[in-house]
């Protein structure tokens, strides 16, 4: 383990369970920091900890029981803070609780046992890792893979897959390529892609440098998406990609912040429709705490 992650266990005498709060958050904002979160997370991530905190006073944030989280939630839910609010705060706790178990804090566990809010909004029509990698094998042509590898990568609109531009792109050579387009509300958006959608682009262009990247209209390219996912029996759309990108990216550990900059959002709020379950995490949360799981008396 990184030494950088050890927490010194001050004595009980030497500090209060306030200061101890304290040094415990301060220790997870450095280790986002290493981690490579950005300062607003950081800041964001701080804000919500430190007023939970706040909330417990002269109580441990190890040893908090899940009656004390249900009543501090309540307080949020009096202040008027809408559910998509409350999802941010549930979501930095849960992230404390996966640092206290990385760094082998004995504690309740009762941070990682918070459920996020139901949202009014759920984002729909997201394909898991698995069908996004069957319907890029789908295509059949150098357009349709770059399209979808493009898509799947940067998380772009599909007003924003048709707006770009072959030499408006800082190629990465292996590496992350970006190319900066007009999002919603006539604002710079700046979209990311690797080397697998790069490889795929090349391989379409042969060499050309200038005009529009798919030189389509906007119906070409959904028909295209279309296309591809009726050859195996999936339904998808741009957005669908879109979705996938940002389910994934969040399942793979991406706060919230970094998202909502990837993704082109005003809103943190409309960020925070994603913190939705796949397929996977389900089945994942089944295996684990079934009660006929655990002696595999499972019926079919």
């Amino acid at each position: 383990m990184s030494e950088s992650l050890i927490i010194p266990q001050p004595s009980p005498v030497q500090l209060s369970h306030a200061k101890k709060n304290k040094f415990l958050i301060g220790r997870f904002l450095d280790w986002l920091g290493v981690r490579g979160y950005s300062p607003n997370t950081r800041r964001s991530y701080g804000h919500t900890l430190n007023d939970f905190a706040a909330f417990l006073g002269a109580r441990s944030i190890l040893a908090v029981e899940h009656s004390e989280l249900l009543d501090y939630l309540t307080e949020l839910y009096d202040s008027e803070l809408d559910k998509a609010s409350v999802a941010l705060y549930v979501a930095a706790l849960r992230s404390l609780q996966k640092f206290i178990s990385l760094v082998e804090l004995p504690c309740s566990g009762a941070l990682g046992r918070l459920r996020l809010p139901k949202l009014q909004s759920r984002i729909g029509g997201f394909h898991t890792l698995e069908e996004v990698e069957r319907l890029i094998a789908a295509t059949r042509t150098p357009f349709e893979r770059a399209l979808l590898e493009v898509a799947f990568a940067s998380a772009a609109r599909i007003a924003e897959l048709h707006s770009i531009h072959v030499d408006e792109i800082n190629w990465g050579n292996g590496g992350v390529s970006t190319v900066v387009v007009l999002a919603k509300g006539n604002r710079e958006h700046k979209l990311l892609f690797g080397a697998a959608a790069e490889t795929a682009l090349c391989a379409y262009l042969k060499g050309r440098q200038d005009g529009r990247l798919f030189p389509y209209s906007m119906r070409h390219l959904e028909r295209a998406f279309a296309a591809v996912g009726a050859r195996i029996g999936i339904k998808t759309h741009p957005h669908a990609f879109r979705h996938s990108c940002a389910t994934a990216l969040l399942n793979a550990g991406a706060g919230l912040r970094e998202l909502q900059e990837l993704l082109g959002h005003r809103s943190i709020s409309t960020t925070a429709r994603y913190l939705h379950s796949t397929t996977a995490d389900l089945l994942k949360v089944h295996r684990q705490f079934h009660p006929h799981e655990e002696d595999g008396n499972a019926k079919e």
